[in-house]
């Protein structure tokens, strides 16, 4: 059964290492078999508390191939680059 990881960027204090993170992850998370739904900065907020300026949405087959690919070696090589770079949120969708 495919899963889903949404994540909210709700602020970016470096942009060119997280351009840097998205430009390394993106083919991590294709060789897992991700697919990227939508990657948008275009958003209308239907709620007040809404904080996002981005929103990533990422399919997989299941939930143990989303596993492997943010555990995995080469993905904690990188990951540095997110945390240091953004504030976000994410939610699996199951």
């Amino acid at each position: 059964m495919s899963v889903y990881l949404l994540a909210e960027v709700e602020k970016i204090h470096d942009e060119k290492s997280y351009n840097e993170y998205i430009e390394k992850a993106r083919p991590i998370v294709t060789r897992y078999g991700g697919k990227y739904i939508v990657t948008s900065d275009k958003l209308s907020p239907m709620s007040p508390s809404w904080t996002a300026q981005k929103v990533v949405l990422i399919e997989f087959e299941n939930k143990q191939r989303m596993q492997e690919c943010f555990q995995s070696a080469e993905y904690r090589e990188i990951v540095h680059l997110r945390t240091g770079s953004i504030e976000s949120k994410a939610v699996l969708i199951e």
